[in-house]
């Protein structure tokens, strides 16, 4: 008689404890609810989630499946060859499992203008090629090989995160249609355009933007 009542005590408590967990705290408020464990200074407090690189997270595609929906990690490091799942982990930071993919949390496209810059149109011809990332975008927001780089700042070295060819989507919002013709741009930031005039106006200007990628 005292093992059965023991055995309904237990599963009493488990199920108790299935509906609401807390932890460091004697009154759940929430399902779970997480009470600081010290209010000293000295002592970190927070809920950190699992830390990944994008190449430790590949590693583990193939255990992430509906079952696993929900689950979220912070990625510390964009690394490795994206794969269907982490198609979308471009940037570091916290993302969550839908089902089938990473999600990125609260995902806002943010986006760059390029700085003033000169297309090549030294003559007519079709199919010119102009790597608008390493040329411009990557030369002018680093300090490496920009032998005019001033800043107030000597530890300052870029501005202010310089963002991998893979993480930006190129787009073209405006070009003079009379002096060139803009044919594509590659996810690499490769611009191919025709040259229809080598005398543009001063008036003629070509308006590109960069997406960041999330």
């Amino acid at each position: 008689m005292k093992k059965n009542i023991l055995l309904l005590a237990l599963t009493g408590f488990i199920g108790a404890a299935q509906a609401q967990v807390g932890i460091n705290t004697e009154t759940p408020r929430t399902t779970l609810h997480v009470n600081a464990s010290s209010t000293a200074a000295g002592t970190a407090e927070g809920i950190m989630a699992p830390t990944l690189s994008r190449a430790q997270l590949i590693t583990k595609d193939v255990q992430y499946g509906i079952n696993q929906r929900g689950a979220f990690i912070y990625i510390t490091a964009i690394d490795g060859t994206a794969t269907a799942k982490t198609s979308k982990v471009t940037v570091i930071g916290y993302y969550y499992f839908d089902g089938s993919l990473w999600q990125p949390f609260d995902y806002t496209p943010e986006t760059l203008y390029l700085p003033s810059f000169n297309l090549p149109m030294t003559a007519v011809a079709n199919n010119v090629t102009y790597d608008l990332y390493n040329q411009v975008y990557k030369k002018q927001f680093t300090k490496a090989g920009n032998t005019t780089w001033v800043s107030s700042n000597a530890s300052l070295t870029q501005i202010p995160e310089v963002y991998a060819a893979n993480q930006l989507d190129f787009v073209v919002t405006y070009y003079d249609a009379s002096v060139i013709t803009i044919n594509s741009i590659s996810a690499a930031g490769v611009l191919n355009y025709n040259v229809l005039n080598v005398n543009p106006t001063d008036k003629s200007f070509i308006n590109i933007v960069l997406v960041i990628k999330k």
